[in-house]
């Protein structure tokens, strides 16, 4: 396994050693040779090596049409260097695209200044340095490749899912019709609640529930949920007499949670339980162990009011694990008074739960295509908003996870640019997609962790790919009007409380070609204001396997495993279980009374993953979301079933500029740790923490980075517009 480290030009200005520190310590520290000797021998003395273009090796679909192109050189005393630049490796014996002659000056990089570059092309180029009158040989060629340089380039457009364009969804509220009411009381009385949701509760101090007798998961739990009560008139339904009233509800029994659930904001004019920057949810009852209940919530309205119908808006910002809208009331009453007792003003039972706001599950992407003649070269220049993963008939494109990097989303997002020439046959083909909410849609759902609740954009992707023939001919095909798209396996897809996948709902085959997509939907047009920019840096990838060690038992159906060190990556599952079994993954970085420790403080909770089987064998991680980890603690489990997990550490792929080495095991240790700590922060920006906020807090930009260091191939943290 390729081994990654921290860039030494990452790292904060270095302070030269103590002079009462080098006598003491044999210190070694290993970085590439920048330096020869007399002594060396041959083209040791001049080689020029580590070619590099804007700090990238062979970087492929730039934005940068003058990038700078550096090098390394065994030279100390270097005193001139020639680049020389083609549109081919051959043509460099008579360069085509620029030569810069012999220049003189230690300079070891310069910004590329041939003739003018414009998309899609590939640059080769070799550079020769001399010691005095002595040339060096010509390095070995390198190159980089130009993406999509302008945004009219793009002849693809965005789409998405229709049950994705969440941003204008109006809730579905039961309407329920009175005879007119003059009143200036409504009462709901609750006598049967409806579909229960498996919770993780936090206990008082904020840190998550794993022992005693508080139901959790898989246990159900039932309530009584809504994010809103109104009393309306149907001759004017635009005015809402219970608006505004939120200091005079109340409720026989609740379970509050300051400004997330309280009996007032159901009063609050908010119709769904995921509001936008605000953690207002509705009312929520006490815990009920079965459906039989007796719950009731009060409004006064604050003087009569004639009305003839009360709306109730269930909860939006979940679903069961069967894809229903929770906690709605089956069995009630609506009772009304003015004065005097309350009265029946309309009773009913069997109440169906109204219809859901979120879709059941994360939408996928597909376009079949063919090929009529052959491949000469083939590139797909892809985005999203919201993580997307792209294949290639039933093949992950690429190695990088987490796309697309942190931004601005309405300024700016990154594109990836692949080279997938050995991934197109001739014949039938097809592009698939697939993706989750990121933090473009950082959803807010009550009862799972999350840092902020905001919507930059409902989940869309952008697609291009390019194929040239071998005559000549290009070959384009873009997201438009033609795509098809569904619904897939993943479940719930949140940044930070994490990720549910159903293995019932996987579509075998869905991007290969031949699929069935009779049942599948048109796409719809999508637009985003964001300029597409190539990303600039390393994608994250998963850089090393660590095998999860199965340490404890602590409870019936719990297993707590160890993957050795704390890092940032995906907590892996191997399962072999009957079909339906649902298990959940909670990681953590410490271990408290034989359980993971989660707490709002320190990792943030509740965070879980979530797999339910399809009866076969199935190893799967999250796609979508990445957490903070040493221990995870596997809940759910039945006793015959067979499970390992692993976890898969991510990082920004960045080499490794140097290390350290010392006689000191002290100071060596603190070294792997300041390194770990570092790695587990250089995702695709550069982040404070990798499990509770995952930001990029510009204390780590001025403290500890430079966000786009010379030679140290760091991610970008900062927008060029911020």
């Amino acid at each position: 396994m390729k081994r990654f480290g921290l860039s030494r030009s990452c790292c904060a200005p270095q302070i030269p050693p103590s002079p009462r520190l080098v006598p003491l310590l044999a210190l070694g520290i290993a970085a590439p040779a920048e330096a020869g000797t007399r002594a060396d021998v041959g083209s040791r003395i001049f080689a020029a090596t580590d070619l590099r273009s804007d700090h990238l090796d062979r970087p492929l679909g730039t934005d940068d049409t003058t990038p700078t192109l550096s090098w390394r050189t065994l030279a100390r005393d270097q005193t001139a260097y020639e680049v020389q630049a083609a549109t081919s490796e051959a043509r460099l014996a008579r360069p085509d695209l620029w030569d810069t002659g012999r220049v003189a000056g230690a300079a070891t990089a310069f910004d590329y200044a041939g003739r003018a570059l414009g998309s899609r092309q590939r640059v080769y180029w070799r550079v020769r340095v001399w010691s005095g009158a002595v040339p060096s040989a010509w390095s070995a060629p390198t190159w980089f490749e130009t993406g999509l340089t302008d945004q009219k380039d793009w002849s693809a457009g965005w789409v998405a899912n229709r049950q994705w364009q969440l941003g204008a969804k109006p809730a579905n509220p039961v309407v329920v019709t009175l005879p007119q009411q003059t009143a200036r009381y409504v009462r709901l009385d609750v006598t049967k609640l409806g579909f229960p949701l498996a919770e993780q509760p936090l206990d008082s101090q904020n840190r998550m529930v794993t022992t005693g007798g508080t139901r959790r998961f898989p246990d159900p739990t039932y309530r009584l949920q809504l994010a809103e009560l109104q009393a309306r008139d149907s001759a004017d339904p635009g005015v809402n007499f219970a608006d505004g009233r939120q200091k005079y509800v109340t409720a026989s029994e609740t379970q509050t949670v300051r400004k997330e659930w309280e009996p007032g904001l159901v009063a609050d004019g908010l119709t769904t339980s995921n509001p936008e920057d605000a953690g207002n949810a509705g009312y929520q009852s006490a815990v009920h162990t079965s459906a039989d209940a007796d719950v009731s919530l009060t409004i006064d309205l604050g003087a009569t009011r004639t009305f003839d119908q009360v709306v109730l808006y269930p909860r939006t910002d979940t679903l069961t694990a069967d894809g229903r809208t929770p906690n709605f009331p089956v069995d009630y009453t609506v009772q009304t008074a003015a004065d005097g007792p309350f009265i029946v003003a309309k009773a009913v039972t069997d109440q169906p739960a109204p219809a859901t706001w979120l879709p059941p599950a994360l939408p996928v992407f597909a376009k079949d295509f063919s090929v009529a003649g052959r491949v000469a070269g083939a590139r797909l220049y892809v985005s999203g908003l919201g993580v997307y993963v792209p294949s290639l008939n039933g093949t992950r494109v690429g190695d990088a996870v987490l796309e697309p990097d942190d931004s601005d989303y309405a300024d700016r997002v990154t594109y990836a640019a692949y080279d997938v020439t050995k991934q197109i046959r001739g014949g039938a083909n097809t592009i698939g997609i697939a993706v989750g909410n990121g933090t473009a849609d950082a959803l807010h759902t009550s009862g799972r962790y999350r840092k902020f609740a905001r919507t930059a954009s409902d989940p869309q992707i952008i697609a291009q790919l390019e194929l040239t023939l071998t005559d000549g001919t290009v070959q384009r095909i873009g997201t438009d009007s033609s795509w098809r798209t569904t619904l897939g396996a993943t479940t719930v897809s949140q940044w930070y409380g994490g990720e549910d996948y159903d293995a019932r709902r996987e579509l075998p085959g869905w991007d290969r070609p031949g699929a069935d997509r009779t049942t599948w939907s048109p796409v719809v047009p999508a637009t985003s204001t964001a300029k597409l920019t190539a990303r600039q840096s390393e994608p994250v990838r998963v850089v090393e396997q660590l095998p999860g060690k199965e340490i404890s038992r602590p409870a019936p159906g719990v297993r707590v495993y160890d993957v050795g060190r704390n890092i940032a990556g995906l907590p892996q599952v191997t399962l072999a279980a009957p079909k339906g079994t649902a298990i959940r993954v909670y990681p953590a970085e410490a271990l408290r009374d034989g359980h993971v420790d989660q707490s709002i403080s320190n990792v943030g909770a509740p965070i879980w993953d979530s797999f339910t089987s399809k009866g076969t064998r199935q190893t799967w991680h999250p796609d979508f979301s990445y957490h903070g980890f040493r221990y995870l603690e596997v809940a759910g489990v039945p006793d015959d079933a067979q499970l390992s997990v692993a976890g898969l550490r991510t990082m920004a792929d960045n080499g490794s500029a140097g290390d350290f080495d010392s006689s000191d095991a002290t100071l060596d240790g603190i070294h792997r740790l300041t390194r770990a700590a570092v790695e587990n922060n250089m995702q695709s920006i550069l982040t404070d923490c990798p499990s509770r906020e995952k930001l990029g807090w510009l204390e780590q930009d001025h403290l500890a980075f430079d966000g786009r260091p010379s030679g140290a191939r760091c991610p970008q943290s900062v927008s060029p517009a911020s």
